[in-house]
This record gives structure tokens, sequence and C-alpha cells, in this order.
């Protein structure tokens, strides 16, 4: 019982972490990029605040990912917290109530081990029936609340377990349903940029690529710094 609740309590607590750190991961994404996009922007030669009239890839990509970052992921973190984050967290307060009633019971065993003992040796001291009869009760006593404890945990743990489903299932949803508003929303901000491009093969662009690049670098070779026997 303790071992399969110890079990069960590791599995969903590390579904909760892997959850939260999903989010940061995506927070991370959006920030990283929105910070990408700054140094890319600035790369051209300085940057103008006033940039909303700049048609550039640069720019159009920077307003993408500062939208990703202070709207879509903003929507995105709100939604997931409520229907993912929250709903789990709050499943797995209830297991430490499980561990204190186990707790109770392995107090309670302890207890009847000790009426037990206390009556043989009351028997063994003694035929005063009312003695005899007061330990015997106590033992009988302490059978009852131990039984009683005990298989209450042997029927509620195995619900609880099972009741996982009904949380797990519908996070899981939502999380299906949040993560492809999100991509979705992603997708759409960084629609228009580079349109020249759209319709030209991953082979095609990375050929265009390499063209471009062979041009740099032979312009910078023909830098005179380059050619200086240093």
């Amino acid at each position: 019982m303790v071992f399969i609740l110890n079990s069960f309590k590791k599995k969903a607590e590390r579904l909760l972490y892997e959850s939260k750190k999903f989010l940061e991961s995506l927070k991370e994404m959006a920030e990283s990029q929105n910070q990408l996009a700054v140094y890319l922007k600035n790369s051209e030669g300085g940057m103008d605040e006033n940039y909303e009239g700049d048609d550039s890839d640069q720019n159009k990509y920077l307003l993408a990912a500062k939208k990703i970052h202070t709207e879509i992921y903003s929507e995105f973190e709100n939604t997931y917290t409520i229907t993912v984050l929250e709903p789990l967290e709050k499943f797995c307060s209830f297991i430490p109530e499980y561990e204190r009633a186990i707790s109770s019971v392995k107090k309670r065993h302890a207890d009847l081990d000790k009426a037990k003992k206390d009556e043989i040796k009351t028997k063994s001291k003694t035929t005063d029936p009312t003695l005899i009869n007061k330990a015997t009760e106590a033992l009988a006593y302490g059978e009852r609340v131990y039984e009683a404890l005990r298989n209450s945990l042997v029927v509620e743990i195995p619900k609880l377990i099972d009741s996982r489903a009904y949380v797990i299932n519908p996070s899981f949803q939502a999380l299906v349903r949040s993560q492809l508003q999100f991509f979705h929303e992603c997708l759409e901000s960084m629609d228009g940029i580079s349109d020249n491009n759209a319709n030209m093969s991953i082979e095609q662009a990375e050929d265009d690529l390499d063209k471009k690049m062979d041009d740099v670098l032979a312009k910078i070779k023909s830098l005179g710094i380059c050619n200086l026997n240093v």
C-alpha cells in the first residue's frame, strides 16, 4: 500500500514538474527569439525605435517576435496555467493527505502491538477479571481502529489512482489545444516574411543562400585588411 502510493506520488510529481518545465521552455524560446530579432535588427547598423514603417524582412521578423513574446505567449501561459497546471497541482495536493493517513495507520499498528503485549503481561501477572477485561477491551478497541483505518486506505488509495484519468485526460486535451493554438498564432505572426521566397523550394533557398554567402566572403577577402601580412 505504501509502495503503491509512493510510486504514484513520484509519477504525479514528475508529470507536474515536466509540465512546468515545458511552459518555462516556451517562455525561454519566446524571450530568446525576441532577443535574436532585436540583435538582427541592430546588425543593420543601428536601430530606430520608430520602425513601424520599415518593410525589411528583419523588421518584419522583429515585429513578429515581439508579438509572440508579449501577446501570444502571454495568452498561452494564462490558458495553460488554468487548464493544465492548476488541475495537476490540485490533484497532487491531495497526496499528502493520504500520506498522513498512512502515518496514522502505522501509529495505530504500533498502539495495537502495545495493547497485545499489555494483555499478555496482565494475564501473566494477575487473575483479576477486571484488569484482564480492561486489557482485553483495550486490545479489541485497538484492533477495530487499526482495521478500520487500514481498510479505508485499501479502498481509497486505488480510487485516488483511478481518478487521475479525470484530471490527466482533460489536461492533456487542453495541452494539445492550447499548443496548437499557440503555434498556429506564431505561424500567422510570421506570415508575410520573405514573401518573395515563399514559392522557393528548400534546395533553391539553400543554393540562393550559398551564393549570397560566397559573394559576401569574396567581398570580405577583397578588403585590404585581409591581405595584410601581420
